[in-house]
């Protein structure tokens, strides 16, 4: 029996433009993303509408948008879900149509404040879904692997000079005492697996679009330390936003302090991989201030907004 044959790439932009009456605008050449192509309609051919994003195959992107949100029919207050148009199967990728749209954007070092009970909002949105229903297994955390990550990136810290080696011992008891008490007590929640504010866009409603839904869960706690630690920029805008989730969400504080100790080394240990000397200063800015929250969170906090 003959394998399906699969489209080429020129063959489905004639498909697009004879189904849908779709115009390419060209590919994006933002290397921190997946690539996207751009398209506008006939009718209207100088207003992007449509965006075709390019995924690996089996992608877990692909079965989150076409298995899982699709099981998400509810309306939240705050949170407007990505609608999938198509899915195309090509010889090396997928890929995937969906409506263009238009809103505020931002990038991580934004100084939004009204973006920060945005964010909240859609937090408090997604916690509010029984993550079981929507995926069996979802509730439960993998403190395991997360633990096989943090130590290899923590003998990665030891050798770069990030932890040093006269301090490593103790670093390392403060530590595992941390991953132990994360073990048993991380809520999970619905989640796209990259919560920031890059990944979102405000619309004309009011309403945020969260894009990017390469993940499925994540730990509570995590969406309040990720999008805080990158955001170093603006330490008023992370005060703003670690005050509000503080207040409008059941935080477990030692978990709080176990996902900034995780995040903020395996941060500053990738950032010191684009850092070159004389070349690219700017990574060992993040870096600093990465390996300053991780001895933060050895010591402890009561908040995040102490900070």
């Amino acid at each position: 029996m003959n394998a399906k044959r699969l489209p080429s790439f020129d063959e489905l932009l004639s498909d697009l433009e004879s189904s849908y009456g779709l115009i390419s605008l060209g590919k994006n050449d933002d290397e921190a993303s997946n690539v996207l192509y751009a398209f506008s309609e006939k009718s209207n051919p100088l207003k992007k509408s449509h965006v075709l994003k390019q995924l690996g195959k089996n992608s877990i992107e692909r079965k989150t948008y076409t298995v899982f949100l699709p099981k998400l029919t509810f309306q939240f207050e705050t949170l407007e879900l990505p609608k999938l148009i198509q899915v195309y199967e090509l010889p090396e990728f997928d890929y995937l149509l969906m409506p263009y749209y238009h809103g505020d954007r931002f990038n991580f070092n934004t100084s939004d404040i009204e973006l920060t009970k945005g964010m909240v909002g859609i937090i408090k949105d997604l916690s509010k879904i029984n993550v079981e229903g929507i995926i069996p297994g979802g509730s439960i955390f993998d403190y395991e692997g997360v633990e096989k990550e943090f130590w290899k990136f923590f003998e990665q810290a030891v050798g770069l000079g990030l932890v040093k080696s006269d301090e490593e011992n103790q670093i390392r008891g403060k530590a595992e005492k941390i991953l132990i008490h994360g073990r048993s007590k991380q809520k999970m929640i619905l989640s796209n697996g990259d919560f920031n504010p890059r990944n979102l866009i405000r619309l004309s409603t009011g309403k945020y679009i969260l894009i990017d839904w390469d993940g499925i869960t994540a730990p509570l706690e995590h969406h309040l330390t990720y999008p805080w630690l990158l955001n170093f920029v603006n330490p008023h805008w992370q005060k703003q936003y670690a005050s509000f989730f503080e207040s409008e969400l059941p935080l477990d504080s030692s978990n709080v302090q176990y996902h900034l100790m995780k995040i903020s080394l395996m941060r500053a240990v990738g950032e010191m991989g684009h850092y070159k000397p004389g070349i690219n200063e700017n990574p060992l800015l993040m870096v600093k201030d990465h390996i300053n929250n991780f001895y933060r969170s050895i010591d402890g906090f009561n908040s995040l907004s102490d900070i």
